[in-house]
């Protein structure tokens, strides 16, 4: 591939594609929103059964999140399972970077369980991507797992492709990054607080890129805290989840109470999922909510972040 600049964006214009072994059938280039697109054969199908995300094939987008072949040698997914499914086990042996374990899922290693979408966060290796592909696709363990289907399920259509190990749909686990909040004086919270609304009890999570527990507008605001990023505190070493969290609910104090949050007396809780760089995988930001609503009973929960596509 070769990189060329594009408006607003690095454009990656594509000279030719290097098929594995053992794969058949052609691939379609495409230009999609600026994002260059390249579609394999074998997988048109279950892209259309909606087994696949597409964002799996945007190539100007793998690249700006370096997720390329260069940079990174697995690919972070997540996988969702079919209701009544196990969950997904581990292709590879713990503490082992290419041993294959039982399962039927090889170069898979599980790094997040995520039950409120019923699915897990796996990062799939490289260098087993086409024993992967093939034991997703078998024909006969697919027959196996229709066999076993719960009672009373209605038949699948038997046009549209699925995989086996009871998975329902395979996403990129794509990173978001973090979003700039509007003032309250847009919002219209000073009216809110002369009638009272301060959201005094209310806990209120705040999913961001951590915060500094020290800053003077957040003294006595944070009642629990936990980072959902590998290998990171819960410690704001960007300074967006402070900013953010200060605006939901700071107390000004820093100020003389000019800038106060929008709800200075509710009950803060932290939970980083954006790293220091101020991007995270999105495994990290669906941890973050169930840990928010699940454990902390969360009654609002904030997150100043986005993606560059649509997820669908």
């Amino acid at each position: 591939m070769t990189a060329t600049q594009g408006p607003g964006r690095v454009g990656l214009s594509v000279d030719a594609v290097e098929r594995p072994p053992g794969a058949t059938g052609s691939v379609r280039v495409a230009v999609e929103d600026g994002d260059t697109f390249v579609y394999p054969d074998e997988a048109m199908a279950y892209l259309a059964a909606g087994r696949l995300d597409k964002q799996l094939f945007n190539v100007t987008q793998l690249v700006a999140q370096g997720y390329d072949d260069a940079h990174a040698g697995a690919l972070p997914l997540i996988v969702t399972r079919s209701e009544g499914s196990s969950a997904l086990k581990s292709g590879l042996s713990k503490g082992s970077s290419d041993s294959p374990s039982d399962s039927a899922l090889p170069g898979v290693e599980t790094s997040q369980a995520l039950p409120s979408v019923r699915g897990e966060a796996v990062r799939a290796r490289r260098s087993k991507a086409a024993a992967l592909w093939s034991a997703l696709t078998d024909a006969q363990g697919q027959d196996s797992q229709r066999s076993t289907a719960r009672a009373g399920a209605a038949p699948d259509d038997g046009d549209a492709p699925s995989f086996t190990a009871g998975i329902d749909k395979i996403w990129l686990d794509g990173k978001a990054e973090a979003a700039l909040a509007d003032t309250t004086a847009q919002i219209g919270a000073p009216s809110a607080w002369s009638a009272g609304g301060t959201g005094t009890g209310v806990r209120v999570a705040v999913l961001d890129s951590g915060v500094d527990a020290t800053h003077p507008d957040l003294a006595g605001r944070i009642v629990a805290s936990r980072s959902f990023v590998q290998g990171e505190d819960v410690v704001d070493r960007n300074g967006h989840g402070t900013h953010t969290a200060s605006t939901v609910a700071g107390t000004g104090a820093a100020s003389g109470g000019k800038e106060r949050g929008v709800a200075p007396g509710a009950e803060l809780l932290v939970g980083k999922v954006l790293g220091d760089s101020g991007s995270g995988p999105i495994s990290g930001i669906i941890a973050g909510m169930e840990w928010a609503a699940r454990t902390e009973h969360a009654k609002v929960i904030n997150m100043s972040l986005g993606t560059p596509r649509t997820i669908r």
